[in-house]
């Protein structure tokens, strides 16, 4: 059977002026960045030559490479950067700086603070996948944090168009649900030196990788041995922005304090210490949301 071109999907379009496209724009194994920046370019310049500016929404993978020449020719136009890989603040601020319109990686790979770290760098969450997470849930964390209007990309339009008229709904409720774990788990134990990050593995360490999605924060004690007086820890996601850390007092001599933190990239927090110190963090519980 022949493959339509595109000329083909215009009559299409032009023969339905309700339809909308969603053009997604992919590259060959191994295509180099001029490459892919090339598909971008075709692909633009197609779009404006059959008068579909008006009409399209752009979705790639290959944002990193194609979003500024994208940019060039369709500065308006609505381009969502998808990612294969795990949890990134980085990959979230360089779709921000190329001017993405919204950002996602899987469903189940989306935790409560990079939906609001997406939304924070004026990007919609759209998240994919939605299969990939438990049942209703990742369609309704794609909803809670998503943009006003959802749009669902599926390879399997008629499941997930069954799917959402047999009880789906837009109004849903996000409950924070907190879970101790059976016992403490040590993420590390180590002398801290004044001012030098350490970055203690939590995902796949004290939580399994899965527990990513709609993670919103653990809760860590960090003890410390000999400490100094006015000492201070600096506790945030690993990758996060600085502003985000919390500054929580550290007792002088030996004790122990408590604090409540995402987790960022890698499946890691962050800490560090005003002053040298013998510490050692526990993770004692996790939140998550649950929606309904």
């Amino acid at each position: 059977v022949p493959l339509a071109t595109f000329g083909d999907l215009v009559d299409a379009m032009n023969a339905s002026p309700t339809l909308q496209l969603t053009l997604d724009i992919k590259k060959y194994s191994g295509a180099s960045a001029k490459a892919q920046r090339d598909y971008a370019r075709r692909a633009a310049k197609l779009i404006i030559a059959n008068g579909l500016v008006g009409r399209t929404r752009i979705l790639t993978y290959n944002w990193d490479a194609m979003l500024p020449t994208l940019r060039k020719y369709l500065p308006k136009t609505y381009v969502l950067a998808y990612d294969h890989s795990d949890f990134s603040y980085a990959r979230v601020r360089l779709a921000a700086k190329l001017k993405a319109s919204g950002y996602g990686v899987e469903a189940r790979l989306t935790s409560v603070n990079l939906a609001r770290f997406i939304k924070a760098k004026k990007l919609e969450a759209v998240p994919w996948n939605l299969s990939g997470a438990p049942a209703t849930q990742g369609t309704a964390l794609s909803i809670f944090y998503g943009p006003m209007q959802y749009w669902f990309l599926t390879d399997a339009p008629a499941a997930q168009t069954t799917a959402l008229k047999g009880g789906m709904k837009l109004d849903w409720t996000a409950t924070p649900v907190t879970t101790l774990l059976a016992a403490p788990v040590q993420v590390d134990k180590a002398t801290y030196k004044t001012g030098r990050y350490r970055y203690p593995k939590v995902l796949g360490k004290a939580l399994p990788a899965s527990a990513r999605f709609a993670l919103d924060t653990v809760t860590v004690t960090i003890g410390i041995t000999k400490g100094a007086k006015g000492n201070y820890a600096y506790v945030g996601a690993r990758g996060a922005d600085a502003s985000a850390r919390q500054k929580v007092k550290l007792p002088s001599g030996t004790g122990t304090v408590r604090v409540s933190v995402p987790v960022g990239d890698d499946g890691r927090i962050r800490i560090k210490t005003k002053k040298k110190s013998k510490l050692t963090v526990q993770v004692v519980s996790s939140t998550m949301m649950s929606f309904s």
